[in-house]
This record gives structure tokens, sequence and C-alpha cells, in this order.
């Protein structure tokens, strides 16, 4: 799923605290980590970018509900495994590695109702559309993005009580088919960006989409 490219995001959260391990090895430990429900035929999986002071981990142990989350790019940080998940489940996870550890449960939250972009919808390319959702319940954020091109680059403003965002069109980068993503999020977590420049929820969230299937097409 999603993990390439370069979204925008802006949450109102709250900051998750990775307890670090008693080693020589202090600094900062990062860690960007989300179980996603997605209906079939997509699929649901687990992902995870890991950071210590700024640089990638490739040698941790992650452990999603009983899951070893495989290592797919050790140039970035980037854990990725489909799961078998569902709405409501709670998950046990552990994160391991020489730098820190962080553990717990996860809850994965209902879904949104996107409402803007519809399915099959033309958005001008290069231009600013809006995005617009019906809040789903029990969540503590949202996050957005387009898929299917270089980069995710959607930008996604949310309160409690905002579930409308203004994305802004210079973001994405070629014309062609793409799907717009709204995640409801659920867990401790707040906006953070990777050292290599994703913004992605810092923390470890528990997630389910719905999407649009969209056409970025020159005016």
């Amino acid at each position: 799923m999603l993990t390439t490219g370069i979204p925008v995001i802006l949450l109102m959260a709250i900051f998750v605290a990775c307890h670090q391990k008693g080693t020589d090895n202090q600094g900062i430990f990062d860690i960007y980590a989300r179980a996603v429900y997605k209906s079939l035929p997509i699929g649901s999986s687990a992902e995870c970018y890991l950071y210590h002071n700024g640089y990638p981990i490739f040698d941790a142990t992650i452990i999603f509900d009983g899951d070893t989350i495989s290592l797919a790019d050790s140039s970035t940080g980037y854990y990725r495994k489909s799961l078998q998940i569902g709405i409501a489940d709670t998950l046990e996870y552990s994160i391991d590695s020489e730098y820190g550890f962080s553990s717990g449960l996860l809850v994965i939250p209902d879904t949104a109702r996107l409402i803007s972009p519809a399915n099959e919808d033309t958005i001008i390319f290069g231009s600013t559309f809006r995005s617009s959702w019906n809040k789903s319940y029990d969540c503590d954020g949202y996050y957005g993005y387009l898929e299917n091109q270089d980069g995710y680059v959607a930008g996604i403003t949310e309160s409690y009580f905002d579930t409308l965002a203004t994305v802004e069109g210079g973001n994405y980068s070629v014309p062609g088919d793409d799907r717009f993503w709204i995640e409801s999020l659920k867990g401790e977590f707040k906006a953070g960006t990777t050292p290599d420049g994703r913004k992605l929820p810092l923390g470890v969230v528990g997630a389910s989409g719905t999407f649009s299937d969209v056409y970025i097409g020159i005016e």
C-alpha cells in the first residue's frame, strides 16, 4: 500500500513515548507504524518505518498480533507484511531493536465515509481540491493520501470535529489514474516527518481505510 511517496498531513494528536533500552545506543528512536484494515481484494497490512538519530534501522524484530513483520527496504528502515485483521480487532504489538523498544495494544477503528472526491471524479492536474468525509466512530485522527503515482500527495487537516481538507495540487506528479484514501486512526501519535521526507503519523496506531478512484486530468 502506501509507502513510497510524500503526503502532507496535519493532525491534532498526542505524542507517543517510545521506551528506550538502557544501552550505549541512546538517542532519538522514532517509530512510524500502522496496522491498517483494508477490505479485499486490497487487503490489510502492518507497515513500519524505524529510525535512530535519523538513520534507518534494518535489524529490528517487529511482531503484530503474533506475525513477524518483515524488512521490506533496508535503506529506509521500512517493514511490511499482510495481515488478517478486521474492524474493532485489538492487536498486541512489540517493536524491538538495540536502539529502543515499544510494545502495547492497538485497536482497529471503524472506517469513515468519503464524500469528496467521489468515485470517478476528475481532479485537474496542478489544482487545489477539497476533500470531505463523515467522521468515523471513536477515532483519534485521519490520514489522507493519493496513491498510484510517484508518491502520496494529500494534505489533511484534522480535529475532533473537522472532517474537511484542502489538498494542494502542486504536490502530485503526473496525470493518470489515482486512488484517494482516507484512513481513520486510533491511538497515541502526532504528525511526523521521516528523515527522507515522508509525512506519516509518528507513533503506533490502528487504522482503517476507505477510498475513491479518481483521475488526475489536464485542463
